[in-house]
């Protein structure tokens, strides 16, 4: 189920990549930048740049994300604002997102967040935590 309130902030802290160095190839999403790596095939970076326009995370604005994959766990990386690593609204609300990656992109495998600066060297990494048990 979307949720406006976290698509809309994570949208926020988001920029375009400044350079063109290899990050991987590369698909256009309604203006959104969806890099994957190798260790990924095309159907799988489609399915999550639909979902990711679905959900409104592409919404038209110049936004940047990679997604790789490494022993099982996907990498989903998002170019931010600085300080944003640090605040504990956004790393609530990166986690919330990883979670319905893995429920509805990746057929629950973990999915780990990276905050990435202009370049996608990772500033902070949350790690995935699936949610509590009802």
């Amino acid at each position: 189920m979307k949720n406006p309130k976290l698509t809309i902030c994570l949208s926020i802290i988001l920029f375009s990549l400044a350079a063109c160095n290899n990050y991987g190839k590369k698909l256009i999403f309604n203006e959104g930048e969806l890099y994957y790596t190798e260790n990924l095939t095309e159907e799988e970076a489609t399915k999550l740049g639909n979902f990711l326009v679905d959900d409104g995370f592409f919404s038209g604005q110049e936004i940047s994300i990679q997604i790789d994959k490494t022993n099982g766990t996907y990498i989903f990386r998002m170019v931010s604002k600085d300080g944003v690593e640090d605040d504990p609204n956004f790393i609530t609300l990166a986690e919330e997102y990883t979670r319905r990656l893995s429920a509805e992109v990746f057929n629950n495998a973990p999915v780990d967040f990276h905050f990435c600066d202009t370049e996608l060297k990772t500033k902070k990494e949350i790690r995935f935590t699936p949610a509590a048990p009802n």
